[in-house]
Parts: C-alpha cells; structure tokens; sequence
C-alpha cells in the first residue's frame, strides 16, 4: 500500500506580486483590517531586504510596505586602498540617496552611515595605529560625510529623522576582537571563534588583548569637514552609540553637529581615553561643545 504524500506548504514568500482586479483581491478587502495587518506584519518580517515588489500588489500594501522599505536607509561605505575607487563608489551610493523621490524621503526615519575603515593584517594587530593609517580614516570619514550632506543639502524637514553614524574596520573582528560587528548583534547566533592566536578557544575569550592592540580599536577619528560644506536642515537627530569604540575627536564632533542646522537631540556614547593627557584634553573639548 503506498503511503500518500504530504501536500506542500505555500511559503509567504511566494505569494503573487503582480497587480490583481480579480475576486482573489475582492476577497483580500473583506478581511478585518486587523488580519490585513497581521498578514502584512507577517510578510515583513519573512521578506526583509526583499519587500520592495510586494509594493505593487495594491494602494493598502503599498502603503504599509513603503514605510517599512524607507524607514531606515543604511549606506555603507567600504575602504579603498585606491582613491578613485573610493570616489566612484561613493557617487554611485549617493546618486542612488539623491534620486528617492520627495513623497519617499518623507518615509525614512533613519538614516544609518556604516563607514569600513583601514584593514591591517597579524602583523600590526597589537600595534598602535600609525599615523598614516589614522590619516587614511579620518579622510574615509570626511568624503563619506561631506557626501551624505551635499546629498542631503536639499532636503526639507519632514518631521523625525536621525542619523546614526557607525565606523569599524572589517579586520576588528577577524583579530582579537571577535565580537565587534554591526548589522548581527544576536549572541545565539554567533558561530564558536577558535582562534587560539588571538586569545579565542571554543567561542570563549582566554587571554585579552594587549594595550597596543586595545589603542588601536579605540584610537581616534580625526579629520576637518570643508569649511564650504552644505548644511543639513532634516536631521533632527545624531546618534553615535557606545558600539563605536573609535571615538571623534572634539574638532571633527564640532564640526559634524555645527553643519547640522536642524538638529535636536544628540545621542554620543564615547569610551574613556587610557592616557590623563588625552582624556583631560578630550574632556575639555567635550564641554566646550555642550557649552
């Protein structure tokens, strides 16, 4: 006797995405608006990073969708070794930024600025950062900023919107700090990091980084904005949380929230400095930025 084969279950995400007028979207109206939600809420979640055509099913799933879809923008710059490299990527994300039309713009409530940084190798990973490479991100930072506003120089307000700004180097993790990381940051889904090397066994740290290669992940970002950069007048909001252990010096800081002529609330989570020097003098040019 043959054994009957199960039917096959109909994932969300293969539900049709094209225009319909028949009876099948008549009957999608007479649900509670309660279940549409719920449907809605559940097909976001299962389909994130790939919403976008599901817009086109009907007006109330478009409007639903596009405020998910535009909520939060995250630009992520990488790091070039070459310069026009960098140049060409950065015109190619911003161009991208500059072409959402007005009715969208008004959607987005986040706007997430994830620069990479200079990678380095086991060579120097318990070195301090040399000046040059210091150099190298403080200029990452300065053309992924001065991007962003020129971009953005235009922009009217439209109630709420911060702008998180985020910066690692991708080797952070892959040395002796495994755990830095931005976009994953779900402790269960961490694979178990064996790298006796760099201190780690069975997903456990057992030696701690040394001083140098700790000064390295908190060393400083600084660099000086154009004098003739755009003001932003959208941005109600900045948030650089305390998961950038690089922090910006009192000079860059000033001149981030000085070209932001809209801004509201400042959220800035900074590490303390290691040495009396450097902490009293970046302390100082705190307050004078509070004051």
């Amino acid at each position: 006797m043959s054994k009957r084969k199960k039917p096959k279950t109909t994932k969300a995400t293969e539900i049709p995405i094209q225009p319909r007028d028949d009876k099948s979207i008549r009957g999608w109206g007479t649900l509670p608006a309660e279940v549409r939600l719920l449907i809605l809420e559940t097909l976001s979640n299962e389909c994130r990073g790939h919403l976008a055509p599901y817009a086109s099913v009907c007006r109330e799933w478009q409007s639903v969708i596009e405020k998910k879809v535009f909520h939060c923008i995250r630009i992520r710059i990488k790091s070039y070794k070459n310069t026009r490299e960098m140049a060409s990527s950065l015109d190619g994300k911003f161009d991208k930024l500059g072409k959402i039309a007005a009715t969208h713009r008004n959607l987005i409530k986040n706007i997430w600025l994830d620069v990479e940084l200079h990678e380095y190798t086991c060579r120097s990973c318990q070195e301090k950062e040399s000046s040059g490479v210091s150099e190298i991100n403080g200029r990452s930072m300065r053309k992924a900023i001065t991007y962003l506003f020129t971009t953005m120089k235009d922009w009217a307000p439209a109630g709420d919107l911060t702008l998180e700004i985020t910066a690692h180097s991708p080797s952070d993790s892959k040395h002796w700090f495994k755990e830095l990381g931005f976009g994953n940051e779900d402790p269960d889904s961490q694979p178990g990091w064996h790298d006796p090397k760099h201190g780690w066994a069975d997903g456990q740290q057992v030696t701690p980084p040394n001083g140098l290669a700790l000064s390295r992940v908190y060393s400083k970002l600084e660099f000086r904005l154009p004098w003739d950069l755009p003001n932003v007048h959208a941005v109600t909001k900045l948030v650089i949380r305390r998961q950038v252990r690089r922090s910006l010096t009192p000079i860059a800081l000033e001149g981030l929230t000085g070209h932001l002529e809209g801004l509201e609330s400042v959220v800035y989570e900074p590490w303390r400095d290691w040495g009396i020097y450097e902490r009293d003098k970046h302390d100082k040019g705190k307050y004078s930025i509070q004051d």
